[in-house]
């Protein structure tokens, strides 16, 4: 029976991957995708495959970029190209194996319809794929009591981009103050704060800085070009005006139509149900501040990539406030053959609304 259901799993996985990989080699030959991403992200592939591995590290620091230099290496241009397409479908979607094994075949449907799996297929390329499959990796091994395994699958995710090694950082809060792991835990969030310092005010600037504010990097030593110089001139000056000034951040959040849609969206999409499991939540807040605190509309855009850091969290949260909604569901003395079919209904609505799928709206 446990081998028929992972078979079952996995059949899911081969389709969703599949379909998104087609449908972005299919964007790719349409040839304007290479205006945006995609096309920098090949060059830098490329560069990388020749030796010039700094490229990883131009603007965002992305050291993971050099697992594709192998790539490039083996396959010829278009062929490389093609693959790298398809490998990022094939691991954004991986988490699907996971959750039908441990959680069964609704959060599986959440997942397989959730809009910002399809905008970070479909969107070009970005190596924030990667943290999404490590993330849920993360929630997965803590799940199964192998702690070590998830502390290595965050310490990894450091290595895809700044914001994820702050991320990190809060997995290790989320393990010392929601599952007790005390000193485990401190230690992972000492290593992802240490990180995102090091890449910031270190890395950031000896390869490049300007070029991360050009494409919306994190610069504290020029931040009157980023998107977060509302709040100050300095990393100091704006952790400071966060601390001092609440009232003035929440109105700048609240009194922006965009940024709520951006939060009534990735929430309202799956029903609000991840509120019921807010220690899960912890670890969204890096992303959650970077997108909301920002000045850039492109980073609070539920159409951009840059939900790939909410997906695992409001996923798991999602799958875990299940019960809880079961049990509510019972205390109203609703009708429980009911449940189901509306909380499916909902799912493939917001989908259809937003997704920019076969079956979505935007497609």
């Amino acid at each position: 029976m446990e081998t028929s259901k992972n078979h079952f799993g996995l059949k899911i996985y081969f389709a969703l991957s599949t379909l998104l990989g087609l449908m972005s080699i299919a964007k790719y030959f349409n040839m304007y995708s290479l205006q945006h991403d995609l096309g920098t992200f090949l060059n830098r592939f490329h560069m990388i495959s020749w030796g010039a591995w700094e490229q990883a590290f131009v603007g965002h620091i992305e050291p993971a970029m050099l697992l594709w230099a192998f790539i490039f290496k083996v396959f010829p241009g278009e062929l490389a190209t093609i693959f790298t397409l398809l490998s990022q479908s094939a691991v954004l979607t991986l988490p699907i194996i996971g959750l039908y094994r441990y959680y069964g075949w609704v959060p599986t449907v959440a997942f397989a319809l959730y809009f910002p799996i399809w905008y970070n297929a479909l969107s070009d390329f970005h190596v924030d794929h990667l943290a999404v499959a490590l993330l849920f990796a993360f929630f997965f091994f803590e799940k199964q009591g192998k702690l070590h395994l998830a502390i290595v699958m965050a310490v990894l995710m450091a290595f895809t981009k700044e914001i994820f090694a702050l991320q990190a950082g809060f997995c290790g809060l989320y393990l010392a103050l929601i599952q007790r792991h005390r000193i485990a835990g401190f230690c992972l969030a000492t290593y992802g704060v240490a990180f995102f310092l090091l890449d910031t005010l270190y890395l950031q600037k000896y390869f490049g800085s300007q070029w991360a504010v050009a494409t919306g990097g994190w610069n504290a030593f020029n931040v009157g070009a980023s998107p977060y110089a509302w709040m100050g001139q300095s990393l100091k000056d704006v952790l400071l005006f966060c601390i001092t000034e609440p009232h003035v951040v929440l109105f700048e959040i609240i009194n922006d139509k965009q940024r709520m849609l951006f939060l009534f969206y990735t929430l309202g999409a799956l029903g609000f149900i991840p509120l019921l499991r807010p220690g899960v939540l912890l670890v969204t807040a890096p992303i959650l501040l970077a997108s909301l605190l920002s000045s850039s509309h492109l980073h609070h855009s539920f159409t951009s990539h840059y939900s790939a850091g909410l997906i695992a969290p409001f996923i798991i949260a999602f799958s875990e406030g299940l019960p809880k909604v079961r049990e509510l569901w019972k205390k109203a003395k609703l009708n429980s053959n009911l449940l189901q079919p509306l909380l499916l209904a909902s799912l493939v609505f917001f989908h259809v609304m937003l997704s920019p799928s076969p079956l979505g709206r935007k497609f």
